[in-house]
């Protein structure tokens, strides 16, 4: 019955636009996802087709499109720490786009904190991962700081950098942006 009902509210839930949802409250720009594979068997979870668009303030529609995302984590340690365990996470990212505005500001910074003094704790971190494997395609950087915009591109194609044992988010962020 457990097994049936469990099913029965992943198939009929409307997950896709909850997790849109949160995603928007949380950061404060719209991201879309065409869908969302969720297997509660498996503590499996799959999206693909994400964009994410430009905070307010900045030119340009979209800031990344993200070809596809997943996650595997321990569910028994969801429920024991409420700290859930990501053990693989994976990220393919087909385009990002840095905008730096007429006042200076970057569109990244807006939306997630990399400076030292900004760095949440490992105890309230909600989330670590043991491995997190990251793909970039390309990189469009888009400055409007001199009145006029001047575009640069860089083909990145970074595949399957791999992470082992991040403990918080923003040492994630900084990985990402690093690399």
């Amino acid at each position: 019955i457990f097994l049936l009902t469990t099913l029965f509210i992943a198939k009929n839930l409307r997950i896709k636009d909850l997790v849109e949802r949160e995603i928007e409250q949380d950061l404060g720009i719209n991201v879309t996802i065409d869908r969302i594979h969720f297997s509660p068997l498996l503590a499996h979870i799959a999206l693909e087709g994400i964009s994410i668009k430009n905070p307010p303030g900045f030119n340009g529609e979209e800031l990344a499109y993200i070809s596809s995302m997943q996650f595997m984590f321990d569910p028994i340690e969801l429920l024991v720490q409420r700290k859930p365990s990501v053990y693989f996470f994976t990220i393919d990212i087909k385009q990002l786009t840095v905008v730096r505005n007429a006042q200076g500001k970057v569109n990244i910074k807006e939306l997630i904190p990399t400076k030292q003094d900004e760095v949440i704790s490992e105890t309230r971190t909600p989330f670590y991962f043991d491995i997190a494997v990251l793909s970039v395609g390309d990189v469009n950087f888009d400055d409007y700081r001199s009145g006029s915009k001047k575009t640069y591109y860089y083909p990145v194609n970074i595949k399957n950098a791999t992470f082992f044992d991040l403990k918080n988010g923003s040492s994630v962020v900084r990985l990402v942006i690093s690399e």
